[in-house]
């Protein structure tokens, strides 16, 4: 019923989707690790290479 073209754009659509979500999902477990990184007294800069989040996204963190 669909045409070709929509069926592959409703593909690459799903597929995006799916790779954004899965890309929030490791920001957020980036961000439980770095809390938790805060916690036991790791520095900022070691949390930063070993998580990949910013500076300002640490300090976010840190005022909570």
């Amino acid at each position: 019923m669909y045409t070709k073209k929509f069926q592959e754009e409703l593909k690459l659509s799903k597929k995006q989707s799916k790779e954004k979500d899965n890309l929030e999902g490791k920001e957020e477990r980036n961000k439980e690790i770095a809390e938790s990184m805060l916690k036991k007294g790791y520095t900022l800069e070691d949390i930063m290479a070993l998580t990949g989040l910013s500076k300002s996204d640490i300090q976010d963190i840190n005022r909570i």
